[in-house]
């Protein structure tokens, strides 16, 4: 029995190591998605303690911080997405300009199935 579970935590860490190198493109842009919402959350917390200090009775206004915290969270992440997928717009860096367009949808087909992709910014780098 204990050989059995062993067996299969192997073959789980297996595919697990396996899963994570082939896909670390996905994982570069999850790591800007959290990144941005972690830097999201903490301004968003200091902002709650900036509206603390603020006050003149600051007695039960804790949960600003709080509050603060979980919008900051939501706004960075937000952002974190437009960052790593894009946002409505495409800079160009030969003719500095910034180009406006109505986003188009691609679909695609992949190994995993069809899906629509819809690029908002695209930023080369």
């Amino acid at each position: 029995m204990i050989c059995c579970k062993r067996i299969g935590i192997g073959f789980l860490l297996a595919g697990m190591i396996w899963m994570g190198a082939a896909d670390t493109a996905h994982a570069a842009k999850l790591q800007i998605v959290m990144k941005d919402g972690l830097w999201g959350g903490a301004i968003g917390a200091l902002l709650g303690f900036a509206q603390i200090l603020l006050l003149e009775n600051r007695e039960g206004e804790e949960n600003r911080i709080l509050v603060g915290a979980g919008l900051g969270i939501i706004v960075g992440v937000g952002f974190g997405i437009a960052d790593a997928s894009g946002a409505l717009a495409t800079y160009d860096a030969d003719r500095d300009r910034l180009v406006v367009g109505i986003p188009a949808p691609r679909f695609v087909t992949t190994a995993h199935g069809s899906e629509m992709r819809l690029t908002l910014l695209d930023l080369p780098f």
